[in-house]
């Protein structure tokens, strides 16, 4: 499949120049009328199968009976979108596939070999032979991923994979582009709230092909992306991102924010990835992308998948990441700025389940850290040494399933922590919504005990480095929201007002901590413990308007 495919690309050459001279010759009807390629059984971008019916009989209708054949640039282009469909991007299906394979025979091989309970029994032959089994069959698989790899990352056939998928990400943007000038000109975005009907009723591999090849190239072959390449993914994914309703698949949504995850990643000499100039260089990354970002945040919350609850996650994970990247930029400050004061609704949403995701995710973590080290103190003690052989495997199952939880959701509760941070420095009134800031102080205060209060040695496991726990880094970041927000009364009051996990003890400990430790300077330490004075006198206000009482009514005004 690949070999026709090479073939195809080649034939496509001529057309695919980098002025895109011909891009219009490309018909976008062409799957309505022409009969070359059966994409019937095929998901559209966004139209149901009746509504594909109805536009192919309305197209046939307008050209009539007598239409002129599609043009050669028309045929090559449509089958080369097939071949590289079923070709190129099946075959890094199969190879994602094997990668998992792979990840899950190396978890599997961990679990077996961790587990010493066969040593000295007569089943240890046969579980030492079915170890090396394993071992073996990691190794074939090992073999395979490299094979595909040779053919995946040939350097000549990702040349003219970006060549042509260079064409077709234009010729897509084009397509929706109310002006039909792109890439002439600059796309308006976001994209008018109705999408062209030639577009909605392609085949949805038209759009996913894109992604997954960047996808790809971003993680293994960076280095394709040195040239040429970058600014046009890029334009892509942001007229995307800034119009999601463009395209109905949620997975293919978040597969964008993942390109962008990746791309942001340090490679080589790229510290910044090799998208992170484009982000912070771009006019339309920094008039749209933290404004696109946020909303995405926002739309995941509901994908209407099976898997949403954990997709949220992974998505908001490579959201806060991108964030992080550009954070440094003031125009993407200024675009946040921008976007709090005219769209203050949306924002208070996003800052909502911003606080609602730091509230679980540190939770679990925290909770999970805390069963761990109870079970490692167990398998410390002499008397574990007693124990039944199933009794002490399930208790290492069960440490097992703990320590992949409590990774997950550190690395998860640290990206949405840093963002928190990086959000109440710089867009505080949103978090002062009545329905935000209580819940934000309870959250605040419950995760200082943990790290600061007497409780806090329970989060002290083994190998804290394997659960990406950092409790320093932690309690940094949440001193320094309690910092940022320190001058707001809402907050302020909303602390003292909080009578769970409240203490002024707490907040001294926890400055105690941070000076000894050296996570912050003596003038933040400052300013933390000015910040408990405040709250201290709100305290003392709220319990005497309590004794006080309500005003009688015959006091109060008509």
């Amino acid at each position: 499949m690949i070999n026709l495919q090479t073939v195809l690309l080649r034939l496509a050459e001529p057309f695919l120049d980098a002025k895109f001279s011909k891009i219009d010759k490309v018909d976008p009807t062409f799957l309505a009328h022409s009969d070359r390629l059966d994409v019937s059984e095929e998901t559209r971008i966004k139209a149901t199968s009746d509504e594909t019916k109805a536009f192919s009989e309305e197209v046939k209708r307008q050209l009539g009976p007598n239409s002129p054949a599609p043009n050669f640039i028309s045929e090559i282009f449509y089958l080369t979108a097939a071949y590289n469909h079923y070709g190129y991007v099946r075959t890094l299906s199969t190879h994602d596939a094997l990668e998992k394979s792979l990840q899950d025979i190396q978890d599997h091989l961990e679990s077996v070999e961790a587990d010493q309970s066969y040593i000295g029994t007569p089943a240890e032959g046969q579980v030492r032979t079915a170890i090396e089994n394993v071992k073996r069959e990691k190794t074939n698989r090992l073999i395979s991923i490299f094979t595909y790899q040779v053919q995946l990352l040939d350097p000549d056939l990702i040349f003219r994979m970006m060549s042509y998928t260079t064409f077709l990400m234009a010729w897509l943007i084009r397509l929706v582009d109310p002006a039909k000038r792109y890439p002439d000109q600059t796309i308006t975005l976001p994209l008018p709230k109705e999408p062209p009907k030639a577009f909605v009723n392609l085949p949805e591999y038209f759009i996913e092909d894109v992604v997954e090849f960047y996808f790809f190239l971003v993680r293994y072959s960076p280095d394709s992306l040195d040239l040429s390449g970058k600014k046009e993914i890029f334009e892509f994914i942001i007229t995307f991102l800034t119009s999601t309703w463009y395209i109905k698949n949620p997975h293919l949504k978040a597969r964008l924010v993942q390109i962008l995850f990746y791309g942001t990643l340090s490679h080589g000499r790229d510290r910044m990835g090799v998208l992170g100039p484009v982000l912070n260089s771009h006019p339309l990354a920094l008039k749209h992308l933290v404004a696109a970002l946020m909303s995405f945040y926002v739309e995941v919350e509901h994908t209407g998948a099976s898997s949403q609850f954990y997709d949220k996650f992974d998505a908001r994970r490579n959201i806060s990441y991108v964030m992080k990247a550009i954070w440094n930029n003031p125009d993407h400050r200024n675009a946040l700025n921008k976007e709090v004061q005219e769209n203050m609704d949306k924002f208070v949403r996003f800052a909502n389940l911003l606080m609602n995701d730091c509230t679980y995710l540190l939770d679990e973590s925290l909770s999970k850290l805390t069963e761990i080290h109870a079970i490692q103190i167990e398998m410390a003690s002499e008397e574990w040494a007693t124990r039944p052989p199933q009794e002490k495997k399930e208790r290492m199952k069960a440490l097992q399933t703990l320590e992949h939880q409590a990774s997950s959701y550190i690395t998860l509760g640290k990206s949405t922590v840093a963002l928190l941070k990086d959000f109440t420095a710089q867009a505080k009134a949103p978090f002062m919504a009545p329905e935000i800031v209580d819940r934000l102080a309870a959250m605040m205060n419950y995760n200082l005990e943990a790290l600061a209060g007497p409780k806090c040695s329970n989060l002290k496991v083994s190998n804290m480095e394997k659960y990406r726990f950092e409790p320093k880094q932690l309690l940094r970041d949440i001193i320094t929201i309690y910092i940022n927000l320190s001058e707001q009364p809402e907050f302020v009051r909303a602390v003292a007002s909080e009578g769970r996990s409240y203490r002024k003890e707490l907040f001294e400990r926890a400055a105690a901590i941070a000076t000894r430790v050296n996570l912050k300077s003596s003038t933040e330490v400052e300013q933390l413990l000015l910040f408990v004075t405040k709250v201290e006198e709100t305290k003392l206000l709220i319990d005497a308007e309590e004794d006080l009482g309500e005003i009688p009514d015959e006091y109060l005004g008509e």
